[in-house]
């Protein structure tokens, strides 16, 4: 099953706005949760055609500094600013908890 083919026609249209209905947690849960946006899949194309990218947000590899984004494009992998991936047309979201 591919997820781009149960798009409403031919021509489906990216979701661009917050979502119309959530979904409840147990409102006994006393937790405070919070997560960070750590990679996306984006698409470009139809959905019989088409092209995946993946923004990924790495840790320093020194340990020291801030996250930096890359950009994943078949074989190639390249800086990205965070400007670049929260303009993005995201197809499918990765969050990572807080520690």
């Amino acid at each position: 099953l591919h997820m781009l083919e149960q798009l409403a026609g031919e021509q489906g249209s990216p979701v661009t706005g917050p979502p119309t209905e959530w979904s409840q947690l147990d409102p006994r849960c006393s937790l405070t949760l919070r997560y960070d946006l750590v990679g996306l899949v984006e698409h470009s194309g139809t959905y019989r055609d088409g092209h995946y990218t993946t923004y990924v947000r790495m840790p320093p590899a020194d340990g020291v500094g801030a996250p930096a984004w890359n950009l994943f494009s078949d074989s190639k992998v390249v800086p990205a600013s965070e400007a670049s991936v929260l303009g993005a047309q995201a197809f499918l979201l990765f969050y990572a908890q807080q520690q």
